[in-house]
């Protein structure tokens, strides 16, 4: 299954609602084969190894944005990509719903993690990305 890792900047003037997707955020996009879209989760700054960040998941989003960077409609700033690839879940109903475990395997085109592995945790509104164990 497919991932997506955006880096999401607010248009000007955005940057002073107290919503967190109104301020500068990442954008996880998950592709399920979900008809709806792609699973998102917003956190406000890039996961490092055993420290966590809250995350917000939000409605899904159009799977143009596995490929899409640049401007977002309705003055809702840009996206650039950090990262790419292919994730594995061992029980995608609870990552959809905002719990469970993902592993990323970043492509080697990714900007940002070429090749890197990732282990995430969604645990009660708190994402953790935790050290690899194992690449599989």
């Amino acid at each position: 299954m497919r991932f997506v890792l955006l880096d999401h900047r607010p248009a000007d003037g955005n940057n002073r609602s107290a919503s967190r997707t109104r301020q500068r955020h990442f954008d996880l996009m998950l592709d399920v084969s979900d008809p709806a879209g792609l699973i998102t989760f917003a956190f406000e700054s890039m996961p490092q190894i055993e420290s966590p960040v809250s995350f917000v998941k939000l409605a899904h989003h159009r799977e143009e944005y596995l490929h899409y960077e640049g401007p977002i409609s309705g003055n809702r700033g840009e996206v650039s990509r950090v990262g790419l690839g292919e994730f594995t879940a061992s029980d995608i109903a609870a990552v959809v719903a905002g719990e469970g475990r993902v592993k990323l395997k970043f492509d080697p085109t990714s900007p940002q993690f070429a090749q890197e592995w990732w282990d995430l945790e969604f645990c009660r509104g708190m994402l953790i990305r935790h050290r690899p164990t194992s690449k599989n």
